[in-house]
């Protein structure tokens, strides 16, 4: 079965090396893509995705007040955060938001989609348990 995905990130050339990389995957069809949190929002509240693929930070919006925000609206979703960023602190911080995980930039496509298939379908079958 097919993840479908949006992806929530302002960086273009990330964000098209990872349109790229989800396209030719047969694991996920990408339904959507925003360029910052609020856009997210939106895409997340019309897709319905299984799950979210969100950067940390963003214009507009940041991706811990989106990630917030889409689990206020539907607690079952699946966010999983995306940075640059090392620092423990900002990752226990999209914890907290409530992603279910922490993915790194730069990645190596073929790991990091591994790794978010796996942290993806532990979100289904977390729903599935909570339904």
């Amino acid at each position: 079965m097919e993840l479908r995905i949006v992806l929530v990130d302002d960086d273009e050339s990330i964000a098209e090396l990872l349109r790229a990389n989800f396209e030719l995957d047969e694991r996920f069809e990408l339904v959507g893509s925003a360029r910052d949190g609020l856009e997210g929002i939106r895409l997340v509240q019309a897709e319905n995705p299984d799950a979210v693929l969100m950067d940390l930070n963003m214009p507009v919006l940041g991706g811990l007040d989106a990630t917030r925000r889409i689990l206020e609206a539907n607690p079952t979703a699946c966010v999983i955060a995306f940075t640059a960023s090392d620092v423990p602190a900002e990752h226990a911080a999209a914890r907290q938001a409530g992603a279910a995980a922490v993915l790194r930039k730069p990645f190596d496509p073929v790991a990091f989609l591994d790794a978010f298939e796996e942290h993806a379908r532990q979100c289904s079958r977390n729903r599935a348990d909570a339904a």
